[in-house]
């Protein structure tokens, strides 16, 4: 056995493996040297003893010649000796020797064994008489008590006292919490058998009592650490008396919050001179009063030792405990508490995980009453949202509509979530201009943080004012075309300047096909238009008249191609070129008016225009290149042409040649 243990342990250094391996083989071995519970048999060590000396501390001592090493023996100086034993109810048997060691065997000994105080088996022991190999029955029993009484000088004792069912020792524990159940476990010292108890969830409080006035008293509380022993087992949450005080008290305050309190009474055996001996003898009285009434009045005698009590408290305000003693002994009342009262009580403990931006944290309270703990979440922090955080789009163009442009928000390296850690909201985000976006920390996150973004306007965007369409042409000149008018428009207007997102724009041009076969029946060009699209007013059949802009420089080809119900246009001085049949089948024009600057008349520009019979010509710079073919072709054939008296002789041959008719006539 002891060739195995070295070798399994030799190995646990060598490595995860090798140590998982010696574990089991270690495990394993445990296991073979377990017993059933009725087959395991060890010695028994006593918690208090009065005049004895054992085997154990004194070496080997001899029985007929027989070496014994375990058990107790009377001090050759005393009369008398006392061993106590805890059984705690976990033994069916115990057996011992009894006998005189060799060579003191001058007076006879009578032997008294006591179970829970009641005497179970008496013998008497002649001079030097064999030892006697005593059996006692034991279940279920929580304490035995051996006495010998002999004359001084005579040694007899007990040895080899082997109880019969596992001796189990408290190998390791997880404390039970408020909101946890927790376990013991324990391992046999005899055999290295274990077991495991279940400590049920501490749901309900105990309620350990603190008194709230005391008098010759060693007070135990919650919050304190140490613990006393008594009748060998260690107690907390109560008291015991000073051994050189004759009484000592406690009063509790209950307020008739309990229905019942339980406490457990015994002795500090080592406390002081002869402290079992006044047990014995009943020298100690425990008086119970409630509400300043004497409930019952118990000897603190061996029977009553490490027994609990339960006193029904129903409806009772005061408790308190007296007791009344010899000096030199300390009598104890320990785990006194409550029963069926209030709950816990708990109170901020300590902190086992931090709390940290977007990260709960974990503390343990403790129950003010009982000490019981439970773990409480601690909510994350939040971190503040800050200029660096949040980043959003520096430009966005105009639409009309509200501009919502995506926003990025990031916390030491983690990109946030939005709506479940922070907000968004925008002002003043329609129109061209500065805009604004905050973000609003939510959930683990705190702050509100505000940025701008531009709303700009972008050269070859379209938008729609009133029944007209226009397009920008440039941003930075602030200009607009005007690309289409409604076909049910029956006057049309076009404006010298038009508002886009709260930008005014100058309407410079009358685009391509804008009103084409349109149903208005006159037109006014803008002042700030220069230009006038091709086929812009092309089979507006219901237009009668048009007044064309004072800046207009072009009127592209077709412009007014078959306007037949037009009767006149005035061409403003600021035209200088008028495209190929500009005004071709205007059937029924019959003046026209060209402006002083006009210098290239494109070909077929007032062809079959049928009823022109009168042609104002200003201008004094055209010329064979700059007139197309056929410009006047195929008008009214005795059409008047005014022009200017210094190019007349130039005009005569000019006109003719672009299609004027011989029976019109110049002047």
């Amino acid at each position: 056995m002891q060739y195995v243990r070295k070798y399994v342990q030799g190995y646990l250094s060598r490595g995860i493996g090798i140590l998982i391996l010696g574990v089991l083989l270690f495990s394993g071995l445990w296991a073979v040297e377990a017993k059933a519970d009725g087959d395991c048999k060890g010695y028994l060590t006593p918690y208090w003893t009065r005049n004895t000396s054992d085997g154990d501390k004194a070496g080997t001592f001899l029985m007929l010649g027989k070496e014994y090493t375990n058990g107790e023996f009377k001090n050759k100086y005393a009369d008398d000796m006392v061993v106590l034993y805890n059984l705690d109810k976990n033994y069916s048997n115990v057996t011992f020797w009894a006998g005189a060691l060799d060579g003191y065997s001058k007076d006879p000994a009578d032997y008294k064994i006591y179970l829970d105080g009641e005497l179970v088996q008496s013998f008497t022991r002649e001079v030097n008489a064999a030892p006697l190999e005593c059996s006692i029955s034991t279940a279920g029993k929580t304490q035995m008590m051996v006495r010998i009484d002999a004359k001084t000088f005579s040694r007899w004792g007990i040895v080899n006292v082997t109880a019969t069912g596992h001796q189990w020792e408290l190998e390791s524990q997880l404390a039970a919490t408020a909101d946890s159940a927790g376990s013991r476990q324990y391992r046999c010292k005899s055999c290295g058998a274990t077991k495991t108890e279940s400590v049920l969830a501490l749901t309900s409080c105990p309620n350990y009592l603190t008194p709230y006035e005391s008098n010759q008293v060693k007070l135990f509380t919650v919050g304190e650490e140490n613990s006393f022993q008594m009748m060998g087992h260690d107690f907390t949450h109560g008291f015991y008396t000073n051994y050189l005080n004759a009484d000592g008290s406690a009063s509790y305050n209950l307020e008739g919050l309990y229905s019942s309190v339980t406490f457990t009474v015994g002795v500090l055996p080592k406390s002081g001179y002869n402290s079992i001996e006044c047990v014995e003898k009943s020298t100690g009285t425990l008086k119970i009063y409630l509400d300043n009434q004497l409930y019952k009045s118990v000897e603190l005698s061996i029977p009553m030792m490490n027994q609990e009590l339960k006193i029904p408290t129903a409806g009772i305000s005061l408790l308190r405990l007296e007791i009344e003693k010899e000096s030199y002994t300390y009598y104890g009342i320990g785990n006194i508490r409550g029963n069926g009262g209030p709950g816990h009580t708990f109170e901020e403990g300590t902190i086992l995980m931090e709390a940290a931006v977007a990260k709960t944290g974990i503390r343990q309270d403790v129950c003010t009453k009982c000490g019981a703990t439970k773990k409480v979440t601690i909510p994350a922090l939040k971190g503040t949202l800050k200029t660096g955080n949040v980043t959003v789009k520096g430009t966005v163009y105009y639409t009309g509509k509200a501009l919502t442009p995506s926003v990025s928000v990031s916390y030491d390296g983690k990109k946030l979530k939005k709506g479940a850690d922070y907000t968004v909201s925008y002002q003043n985000n329609v129109n061209v201009g500065t805009a604004k976006v905050s973000v609003t920390g939510i959930g683990n996150y705190k702050g509100t943080v505000t940025k701008s973004f531009k709303i700009a306007l972008k050269n070859g965007m379209t938008f729609k004012k009133g029944k007209y369409t226009y397009k920008i042409t440039s941003v930075s000149s602030k200009t607009v075309t005007l690309t289409k008018g409604d076909a049910s428009l029956t006057s049309i207007s076009v404006p010298a300047a038009v508002s886009c997102g709260g930008v005014n724009l100058k309407v410079t041009a009358v685009g391509s096909r804008a009103f084409y076969k349109g149903k208005a029946t006159k037109a006014v060009v803008g002042s700030n238009v220069t230009s006038v699209g091709a086929s812009a007013f092309e089979s507006c059949t219901k237009l009668k008249s048009v007044k064309i802009g004072s800046r207009v420089s072009t009127i592209g080809s077709k412009a007014f191609y078959k306007c037949t119900a037009l009767t006149k246009v005035t061409i403003p001085a600021s035209v200088t070129k008028i495209g190929g049949s500009a005004f071709q089948s205007c059937t029924k024009l019959v003046d026209v008016i060209l402006g002083k600057n006009v210098k290239t008349i494109g070909s077929k520009a007032f062809y079959g225009d049928k009823n022109l019979k009168t042609i104002e010509i200003r201008t004094a710079k055209l010329t064979t290149k700059t007139v197309g073919s056929s410009a006047f072709k195929n008008i009214y054939s005795k059409t008047k042409v005014t022009v200017p008296a210094s190019a007349y002789a130039k005009y005569s041959t000019l006109l003719r040649s672009k299609g004027l008719g011989s029976k019109a006539t110049v002047k």
